[in-house]
């Protein structure tokens, strides 16, 4: 058998030990602490000197206007005073009352026809000339065509009867005519200008009743009363709204004699 040379061992648990001991003996880097700079110094005091010149201007603001606060110090108490004047004191009356329009209108159709709009409502506050109710116009506009067309059936007619009688009193001159037929071209001629004067106050009425199928507001004021929709029908004389004026008002007060 060989013999194995002498090898020294090596101590392996004295090595660890040594090795933790080396790394305990190790010094540790730690990060460098910068010192604060004297600008930032500068700055924090600044700010410190601008609170506190804060805090104690607002102590003194409440002192000088909370009299609770001046007590708490020992301070003298705010006092508040004014200027000495000659005056009328006027006494005041309390009462309850009611507020009245200083005039009032009553609006009534003039026409018999159906209401197709009613664009206001009570309370509505209404300017002069603002439309309030209008009406179906379509029956008068046929009655006012109808009416012209009457017109101008009545001029023709006119001038027909006038050439008429100026013939035949051009046949009486000569003789040749008879008085009987002067007489009818007369009484026709007559007639035409009976019918031209019934068209024409037809004609009249029908404008008037076409300008009245819108009722605008004659003042500026307030609805007080709307009696009447769309779609009903209204007669002449018929109230259809009330409005009180604005522009001056009444105070019915109640006050005691006390």
């Amino acid at each position: 058998m060989k013999e194995s040379p002498n090898i020294p061992a090596r101590r392996i648990g004295s090595s660890a030990q040594n090795l933790e001991g080396n790394r305990l003996l190790t010094p540790r880097r730690e990060p460098a602490v910068t010192p604060p700079k004297p600008f930032h110094w500068i700055v924090f005091l600044i700010i410190c000197c601008l609170l506190g010149f804060l805090v104690f201007k607002t102590v003194v603001h409440l002192i000088r206007t909370d009299t609770g606060k001046a007590r708490m110090v020992h301070a003298a108490s705010p006092v508040e005073t004014a200027p000495v004047r000659k005056q009328t004191l006027e006494e005041v009356i309390g009462g309850s009352g009611t507020v009245e329009q200083f005039n009032t209108v009553l609006l009534t159709t003039q026409i018999t026809a159906r209401v197709l709009e009613v664009p206001v409502k009570i309370g509505d506050v209404v300017k002069k000339g603002d439309l309030l109710v209008r009406w179906d116009d379509r029956l008068i506009q046929a009655t006012l065509d109808a009416n012209r067309q009457y017109v101008e059936t009545s001029n023709i007619k006119i001038k027909n009867q006038t050439r008429q009688v100026e013939r035949y009193l051009a046949l009486a001159k000569q003789n040749m005519g008879t008085p009987l037929d002067l007489e009818k071209a007369e009484i026709g001629l007559a007639d035409a200008r009976e019918a031209l004067a019934k068209a024409t106050m037809g004609l009249r009425e029908a404008e008037i009743a076409l300008e009245r199928v819108r009722m605008k507001a004659p003042i500026d004021g307030i609805v007080l009363e709307r009696l009447v929709n769309p779609d009903e029908t209204t007669h002449t004389d018929q109230t259809v709204m009330k409005i009180g004026a604005i522009d001056s008002v009444l105070m019915a007060a109640k006050v005691t004699e006390e």
